[in-house]
Formats: C-alpha cells, structure tokens, sequence
C-alpha cells in the first residue's frame, strides 16, 4: 500500500485592496493651559515592511483625528497581513518618543479598533486606544448607463405619426398655384365684360361718323369716341 508523499499546497489568501482615510486616537494625557501643544503623529506599517506616515497633529485635548485628503494612502495586502500602528510624540529637543502600538490582520482592522501597548518601559496605565478608517475598495463593473427610455418613447410615437405631415413648402407651393390660376380666371372674365363693351363701343362709333358730316359738334365727338375706343383696344390686346 503506498501514500502520496507529494506536499499539500495551501491557497494564497485573497488580497485586499483598501484606502487608508483617517485615524482616531483617544485617552491622550490632556495638557495644562500652561503647557505647549503636544504633536503627534502615526506610523503605520504591513507584515513589518516600511509603511506611510500621517502628518503631524498638534493638540492639548484626549483625543486626535486624522480625517484630511492629505491622509489618504491606498495600499494591497492579503487580508491576514498584519497591520501595525504606533502613535508617536513629536519633540524637537529629543527624538520623537514611541508612546504605544497596536497590531492586528488588515481584515480585523476595517471592523474594529485596537489599544495600544505602551513601548519604553512607562508606567502610565492609561488606556490610549485607535481605530483606523480603512475602507475596502471594490471592482465591479459599473452600472451600465444606457437610456433604455428613448426606444420605449420611439415606439410610442410611430403609431400616432404614421401618417407624415404635410411638409410647410408643399404646402406653399400648391397655395400660390391655387391663387395663381384664381387670378388669370378673374383676368378672363374682366377681359369677355370689356370685350362686349368695346363691341358696343365700336359701333357707336361707325354711326356717329356717318353723322359726323352733317353737324360738325358731332364730327367732334365721333373723333374721341373713335380714339377712345383704339386705346381700349391696344390695352385690352396688350
């Protein structure tokens, strides 16, 4: 009987891709009105690698918060990875002092906060206690952003239009003929009331120049008659 002597291989564990937004601290040693700001600040580190530092916050209260854009650091670990914090105290006549540290996976940490182990032998038994505000980005595909509306308002609208409007210069074009033909119908009839009137006119005019001979008033209104009648004639031809 034989037993497979090959070596079990574990799974990686997944990776985390978060961003580091801000800290809280609270239970710091309040300052009297007599003494400076104290200015701390915090070292953070993964696996113990080098990490990223926050800027410097200056405060005489119990508590600190680090919540600017300029503490923001975006980082990937896997989630077992532990996560390390000391909070440290500025002091420009001596090196920054380590007051405590804190450490625990980066899973636990986007849920939870953590006390801090005093370093250098102080024997203050004050509880200074950290939470860090980590936030877990995700990458799922973003939503899709298409309009699905406009072909439902399309489809709405084809069956009320389906008969297309008349077009504006069709429309145009068929008014100015109608009022076209209406005016050379209304000039044809003008012209058959002037044509029987200048018939008239006409023989008027061949009798009274007969008479023209014997009364010479007449022979006078024959002649105007005879041109008025000529110049009706050239403008109703024309």
């Amino acid at each position: 009987m034989s037993f497979s002597t090959e070596p079990s291989i574990n799974p990686e564990p997944p990776m985390l891709k978060c961003v580091f937004l801000g800290a809280n601290v609270q239970g710091l040693p309040s300052r009297g009105l007599l003494k400076s700001e104290g200015k701390y600040y915090l070292e953070i580190s993964v696996d113990g690698d080098e990490g990223w530092s926050t800027r410097q916050l200056k405060t005489k209260e119990s508590t600190l918060a680090w919540d600017a854009d300029v503490d923001r650091h975006e980082f990937e670990q896997a989630a077992t990875s532990m996560l390390e914090v000391t909070l440290c105290k500025h002091d420009s006549r001596r090196a920054a002092e380590e007051i405590g540290t804190a450490q625990l996976p980066v899973s636990t940490w986007l849920t939870t906060g953590a006390p801090l182990v005093r370093t250098g032998g102080r024997k203050d038994t004050r509880v200074i206690y950290v939470t860090l505000n980590l936030l877990k980005t995700e990458e799922d595909a973003p939503p899709s952003t298409v309009d699905t509306t406009i072909p439902q308002l399309v489809q709405q609208v084809q069956p009320e239009g389906s008969a297309s409007p008349q077009q504006p210069a069709a429309h145009a074009v068929t008014t100015t003929r109608d009022a076209r033909d209406q005016a050379l119908e209304d000039a044809m009839n003008t012209a058959s009331e002037w044509e029987s009137l200048l018939n008239g006119l006409d023989a008027f005019a061949s009798v009274t120049e007969s008479m023209a001979e014997v009364n010479p008033f007449s022979k006078m209104a024959s002649k105007v008659l005879s041109a008025a009648s000529k110049v009706l004639s050239r403008e109703d031809g024309g």
